[in-house]
Order: structure tokens, then sequence, then C-alpha cells
């Protein structure tokens, strides 16, 4: 006979806890990052460059830990950052940001620092590329008579009474100074020279500005006015320290930047002014010398006749 086979009793699958799912799908995730369960106390805009970050910062983070987030961000190392908040920069990394320094929804920092990269780039510079002169000119960047602050004085048109600009001369300049062009402001004003000072003059005021303050003399054409130049004058380290001249007559901007740069009235070199002579002042100065000649040669020639009769 054989044998009846042997049926095996499967045990009953223990019903879910229904607590225990609970409690699973509750529970924190393990690998979470350790910056993202911390309480945010405010939230601070920080400016590099063209980029601006914004960072979370709790009630204990320190400008350390602000640098270091950054770090990541940008790739400036934290050593290498120049933080600046309000105008002051932040040295003290130990010191706690919020309590430090109370934010206002306005508030922003600046980073200024170099990304690793950038810096790399730098050190490994090819051995063709050579360094611009110190004499070569830097054409700005942006239109300064597309902004508005230049474009409206300079939609104005030349002052009544203004010189006539020549773009095709260079001259000393005239007894007196320069009137009848515009101030910073956009107002008419006179331009003077003094033993060791500029004085710009309006019916209201003078401004006095030392030679030794000015740090630079630059000028550009007024487009569709070549024959007129906006002159600034540097007086800081910056761009937003320069003060600017409109309607200035072309002739005279040599002789303003060499009085300015060498301190003080003097004569104006007509050597000097030769050597900044272009190939238009070339011609145009050698036609003047030639109808000069021609004039006194015909001069001449009367004279002699009438002498004769």
């Amino acid at each position: 006979m054989s044998a009846a086979p042997m049926e095996v009793e499967q045990p009953e699958p223990a019903a879910a806890d229904p607590t225990a799912a609970n409690e699973s799908e509750s529970a924190p995730m393990e690998d979470a990052s350790p910056g993202e369960d911390k309480q945010v106390e405010a939230t601070i805009r920080v400016v590099h460059g063209k980029e601006t970050h914004h960072v979370d910062l709790s009630a204990t983070d320190t400008v350390g830990d602000v640098k270091k987030e950054l770090e990541r961000r940008t790739n400036v190392p934290a050593t290498n950052q120049k933080l600046m908040f309000k105008k002051k920069q932040l040295k003290d990394d130990a010191a706690v940001f919020c309590a430090t320094y109370p934010l206002t929804p306005k508030d922003k920092l600046m980073l200024i620092g170099t990304p690793l990269a950038d810096l790399a780039m730098a050190v490994v510079r090819p051995a063709n590329v050579s360094a611009p002169k110190l004499d070569e000119v830097v054409k700005p960047k942006e239109n300064i008579q597309e902004m508005s602050k230049h474009k409206k004085i300079v939609d104005k048109g030349p002052p009544d009474g203004a010189i006539t600009g020549n773009a095709m001369a260079i001259e000393p300049l005239p007894d007196g100074g320069l009137h009848n062009i515009y101030n910073n402001m956009g107002n008419v004003a006179r331009l003077s020279f003094k033993e060791t000072e500029i004085n710009i003059s309006t019916k209201e005021r003078t401004e006095k500005y030392p030679y030794a303050s000015i740090a630079n003399v630059q000028s550009e054409p007024v487009e569709d006015r070549r024959g007129y130049h906006i002159v600034s004058l540097q007086l800081g380290k910056n761009e937003n320290s320069r003060y600017y001249l409109y309607y200035v007559p072309a002739q005279f901007v040599d002789a303003i930047r060499q009085i300015i740069m060498g301190g003080g009235m003097g004569p104006v070199s007509y050597t000097h002014l030769r050597a900044h002579e272009t190939p238009e002042h070339l011609v145009c100065r050698l036609l003047l010398e030639k109808k000069k000649k021609n004039n006194s040669k015909h001069s001449y020639t009367n004279n002699s006749r009438n002498n004769n009769v």
C-alpha cells in the first residue's frame, strides 16, 4: 500500500501592524544632508560678480560657516574670500552672524574673490600673450553717452555762445580759460586754471579742485558733434569719482590734459602738442600753413606793384 501524502499546514501570515507602518513613513531619512534640518533664522543675499546667491542662516551660524557655504557654491576658497557687509569687511570668522549683524530684507553681502579655476588660468598664461602697454588707451565697456545721466546733457547740444569746436586742430587754451561748457550737473559753467587748482564756476558757485587731487584726465568725442568732447576728471580711485565736463572744444583737450597732469599753469609746449598730432591734424596744419604762405606771397607781390607805381 502506498503511503498517503502528508499535508503540511502553512502558517497564516501575520497581520500588518498599522502603527509600525505609520512609524516607518514618518521616520526621517538617515542619509539626509546635515544642513536640511536646521532652523532657518534668516536668509541673506550674497552678490558675487554677476551672480546672486541666497544663503539660509541659522541662529548659530558664524561668518566662517557662511564662507564655507559660499566656497561650495562659488569655488572661491574661504581663505581668499573678502566679505563686505554695509561697506565693512567681515574679518572675524568666529562671530555669530545673526547676533553680530542684524539683517533687514534689503541687506546683502558683497563677495570679492577669484574662483580656483580662474586662478589656475591666470597662473598658466600662454607665453605668447603680452601684457598691455602702460600708455595703451582702454576703451570703456559701455558707451557713457547712452547712459541716461550723460545722454540727458548731451542731447541739449552745445550751450549758447560756446566756442566753436574743431576736431582737426590742437590749440593752447585761450586767455581766461573756457566759457560756456556744461559742468557735471549739466549747468552752464566756465573752466579756468589757477596756479595750483582748476576752477569750475557757475552763477551760483565755484568748485575748486587742486591739480594734485586729479588722478587722470580722459576724453571722448561727442557723437554726431566730433568738434566737441566729454572730458572726465578722475578725483578718486573708482569710476564713481569722475567729474564730467560736456561740450569741451576738441582743439583744447590736449592743453587741458597737459596743464592738469603737469601739475599747474605754465606755457603749453608746442612740441608737446605736435607730439600728439594725428594724421588728420597734420593734413589740416599743412594746408593752413600753405594757405598762410600763399597769402603772404600774394601780399608781398601787391606791395611791390604798388611801390613800382
